[in-house]
């Protein structure tokens, strides 16, 4: 689990479509599967995408939204899920191969839309500011 590779760090954000559910029963989880990271437990925040949040009772949209939480800014949280839709159509083409090539596979094809990502980062920061830029001014 990443969270062995890395006890120092002093805060975890974990944003998931069902989290305010999820952290009900997260320390018996942990208690059961991972007692050895118990403790990191207090360094863990979770929170709600964006565009999932408005689908929650009010209590959950106060409690576990991103733009209510400091250190947030603009985040959404839905960029994690970006590349599942993209990648449901190699699953077909993945399943009937042995491990070492559906790794080979599905690395290749996140490290494309990785560099994908970045190619366009600086388009997508520039739109950003001039949004900022345009809000700020009015």
């Amino acid at each position: 689990m990443a969270l062995r590779q890395h006890q120092k760090i002093h805060y975890i954000l974990h944003c998931y479509d069902i989290d305010c559910q999820h952290r009900i029963h997260i320390c018996e989880r942990f208690k059961k599967h991972f007692p050895d990271l118990v403790d990191q437990l207090t360094n863990f925040q979770e929170l709600v995408p964006s565009l999932h949040i408005h689908g929650h009772i009010e209590d959950c949209q106060f409690c576990y939204n991103l733009a209510y939480h400091q250190g947030m800014a603009w985040t959404h949280g839905e960029n994690l899920e970006g590349i599942w839709g993209t990648q449901n159509p190699i699953g077909g083409m993945t399943k009937e191969m042995n491990n070492g090539h559906q790794h080979d596979i599905l690395n290749d094809y996140t490290s494309d839309w990785n560099w994908l990502k970045v190619q366009q980062m600086g388009a997508f920061v520039l739109s950003a500011i001039c949004v900022s830029l345009l809000n700020s001014s009015s």
